[in-house]
Parts: C-alpha cells; structure tokens; sequence
C-alpha cells in the first residue's frame, strides 16, 4: 500500500506548516481492507456485502439532523457496489466531476474525512439507488475536507 499516492496537492512550498501536518494525517490514514473493497468492485468482482467505513459520529449525526431534519444517531456508513460505481465515474481517474479520487489509497482515506469533516452541504439531487426507510429517495449530505 502506498500512502504516499493521492490526488491531494501535497507539495510543501504550497502550504503552511498545519496545512502539511494534516495532509501527512491524511496520507497516513489509508484503510487498506477499503482499499481492497473498492478495487474488487471496480473490477468486477460480484456479490460483495456492502464495506462499512465508519459509525455516524455524534457530530456527522447533528450535521446531517440539522440538514435533512433526519436522525441518523447509530448509523453505520457503508461503501457498496452503487458507491463504487459513483465514486469512479464522478472521482475516478476519468471522473466527470473532479479525479478527487483516482487512486485507490484516497478512496481508502473516507473514514478521515468523514471524522474530521470541515464542512458539509445537502445537495439539490437525491442519492441514486439509496431511500429512507419510508421508500422516499434519500437525500445527498456531502462531507468535505478543506
């Protein structure tokens, strides 16, 4: 596992001292099992259970209450094949949205961003292939780290 692959900026002479010090937390906070998950779907591997990544926090928790009116408390955050689909097409090295994505190791990094979040925004679209537990589409929270 290289750690030292990512598509993040991590050249020194274009960040301050703290900016480094969390990009280098960042780079080592690869999970490689996730890793693994998600290059098996990418490349076909059928009849995988869904990899769960994380525990909704208390704080990802009030963001999202606070967005979307939901109570997610004692959600656990999963990565499936409609995940891997996603991030490959919108993240991946031909993603249609950025390539915030296009290795492996930064797919692998999910769990830091999710717990050390700077912010997150509730999209205008609903999440393809998710739903509540009422069967309405589910709405799209996006966590972001600056």
């Amino acid at each position: 596992m290289d750690v030292e692959n990512t598509a993040v900026n991590d050249n020194p002479n274009t960040h301050t001292p703290e900016e480094m010090q969390r990009i280098e937390e960042y780079k080592q906070a690869v999970d490689p099992e996730l890793v693994v998950y998600y290059d098996a779907v990418k490349n076909g591997e059928q009849n995988l259970p869904p990899y769960p990544v994380a525990q909704v926090s208390r704080r990802m928790a009030d963001t999202i209450k606070t967005l979307t009116g939901m109570d997610v408390s004692d959600n656990t955050i999963v990565l499936d094949k409609n995940g891997v689909e996603h991030i490959n097409r919108r993240h991946g090295k031909q993603g249609k949205a950025d390539k915030s994505m296009a290795n492996s190791e930064d797919v692998g990094r999910i769990k830091y961003v999710l717990e050390h979040f700077d912010g997150a925004t509730l999209e205008p679209t609903f999440a393809k292939g998710y739903s509540r537990k009422n069967g309405k589409p589910a709405p799209k929270v996006v966590f972001y780290k600056k």
